[in-house]
């Protein structure tokens, strides 16, 4: 019995060990994710702009702004780059168009992608 016992101990701290590994890479995700969206928050201001009435806009006019998108630009894509103090609407349109399949792959933090993207776009310039 105490054989069964011993032998179940490596078993045990290999499972418990296990799911330490899987909690420490949710985290680093979590991590991740967190760092970005602190980026997005400090440096969206930079871009120009009111960040609550863009966030708003997008969150009213998702559908829409997706659409306009996908096709290279219309008036909800205008506004937006208004909203953002973008000073080129066509490239602003170009560039949605381009990076679309990553900024509109859900409604929840497209426009945190947005400004990501476009503060590369402005740092690599």
């Amino acid at each position: 019995m105490n054989k069964i016992l011993l032998g179940l101990i490596p078993v045990t701290s290999m499972l418990i060990g296990g799911c330490g590994i899987t909690i420490n890479a949710v985290e680093t995700v979590s991590d991740t994710l967190q760092t970005v969206t602190d980026i997005t928050g400090s440096t969206s201001g930079a871009l120009g702009g009111d960040d609550e009435s863009a966030r708003e806009f997008v969150a009213n006019n998702y559908d829409t702004l997706s659409s306009e998108a996908a096709r290279g630009g219309g008036s909800a894509v205008d506004s937006l780059a208004e909203l953002l103090g973008e000073e080129d609407n066509n490239e602003f349109s170009r560039w949605l168009q381009m990076h679309y399949d990553e900024i509109f792959s859900s409604e929840e933090g497209a426009l945190e992608r947005i400004q990501f993207g476009r503060h590369q776009v402005a740092f690599a310039q």
